[in-house]
């Protein structure tokens, strides 16, 4: 388990090498811009879109991309596209 690493470089040649699962708990950039919708909704799309695709090159055959989120986070940051983009399975949303 690594911690404290740069979720949008996961396939940094110094990290492990491909992984089972790339595990994202609440990714959040703040509350700077909480109140303008718009911006606040596309700098999360950005960071979730570089995570995944990052995420999707981390990865072993057969690994697991794990991202927890909230209320209508997974709808608003465009996760099920982000995803197909990448070439990901839709996420399960629990």
């Amino acid at each position: 388990m690594l911690h404290a690493v740069d979720p949008t470089a996961l396939a940094s040649p110094h990290l492990a090498p491909p992984s089972d699962h790339v595990i994202f708990n609440h990714p959040h950039l703040g509350l700077a811009d909480l109140h303008d919708t718009p911006t606040h909704t596309r700098r999360h799309r950005v960071l979730i879109a570089h995570y995944l695709a990052s995420a999707a090159v981390a990865l072993c055959d057969g690994g697991r991309v794990r991202l927890t989120l909230c209320g209508n986070q997974p709808r608003a940051w465009s996760i099920e596209r982000h995803c197909s983009r990448v070439g990901l399975p839709p996420p399960a949303l629990v």
